[in-house]
């Protein structure tokens, strides 16, 4: 059977935790199977990026607003792992076009592109590390409310798919 993605949670600026279960929690994703784990891991992921999130809204420095305003928690699946991100949002040419057609007036027709600068400085800035604070101040918290989420969610579809019969051939 496959292997369980392990998730890991990171801000775009190089912050980085990953997040390997005891071997009981990968026991029971592999046995849900790839599918349905994945289903599991996202939503805890998406729940642990939700404290780095709100932390990292609130250390952003504030010019415009606009930093604040495009970070968002994304998560995505590279080479068979799931990962979660804190990011600003990129708007293209294409997504500000469609924005503007429907009259959304709450979505930002702009990026923050410059968030990088901000975090680790440039020739004539200094850094600021406003993501590091953040995702420093809330790692732990980030991986209770992941393993809260997922706990009770893997196990609950365990106990179904155990007491549903097999038909075999």
């Amino acid at each position: 059977m496959a292997r369980a993605a392990i998730p890991i949670l990171r801000t775009q600026l190089r912050g980085r935790m990953a997040i390997h279960g005891g071997p009981q929690l990968v026991r029971l994703l592999e046995e849900l199977g790839p599918k349905i784990a994945d289903k599991h891991l996202r939503a805890a992921v998406k729940a642990g990026l939700q404290p780095m999130l709100e932390a990292a809204k609130a250390e952003a420095p504030v010019d415009t607003g606009r930093l604040k305003e495009t970070l968002i928690a994304q998560v995505s699946k590279k080479k068979g792992q799931i990962v979660g991100r804190v990011r600003p949002r990129r708007i293209t040419a294409k997504m500000r076009a469609k924005i503007k057609l429907k009259g959304r007036a709450s979505a930002p027709l702009y990026d923050a592109f410059y968030a990088g600068f901000t975090n680790y400085g440039t020739k004539f800035q200094p850094p600021q590390r406003w993501m590091n604070r953040a995702f420093a101040r809330t790692r732990t918290e980030a991986v209770e409310t992941f393993l809260a989420v997922l706990k009770p969610a893997v196990e609950a579809d365990v106990r179904a798919l155990r007491q549903t019969p097999t038909t075999g051939a």
